[in-house]
């Protein structure tokens, strides 16, 4: 069975080139930029793990990305959390398992996941 990863950003194009690049390493990928749909996402999909931007511009720039995490962390406890922001203070809290900066280097994002996904 491939892994499932769920992507949730605001950026379409950042949500494509990730999803592109997951697929092409043998992951189940989906992606989403609406908030207000990312749980019902969660429960239908079902991934093993979540990339979850912190800052939404389209919601005002606000870290928006740790409440949907904690949501999907006290909802699904056993889905794993990777946060990402291109803000410099943001880092790993307890909605996550793991952080990484924007922009990333791939190798770097692939390395995470499979840590995360093996865990």
């Amino acid at each position: 069975m491939k892994n499932r990863i769920l992507i949730l950003d605001d950026e379409e194009d950042f949500l494509e080139i990730v999803r592109v690049r997951l697929e092409n390493n043998g992951y189940v990928v989906e992606t989403c930029n609406d908030l207000h749909k990312a749980l019902d996402i969660v429960g239908d999909f079902m991934p093993e793990l979540c990339i979850i931007d912190i800052v939404w511009r389209t919601m005002g720039y606000g870290e928006y990305g740790n409440t949907i995490a904690s949501m999907i962390r006290s909802t699904f406890p056993k889905i794993k959390i990777l946060l990402m922001s291109s803000v410099s203070y943001s880092e790993k809290n307890e909605y996550s398992d793991d952080f990484i900066v924007k922009p990333y280097d791939s190798n770097v994002l692939l390395q995470k996941i499979e840590e995360l996904i093996d865990e």
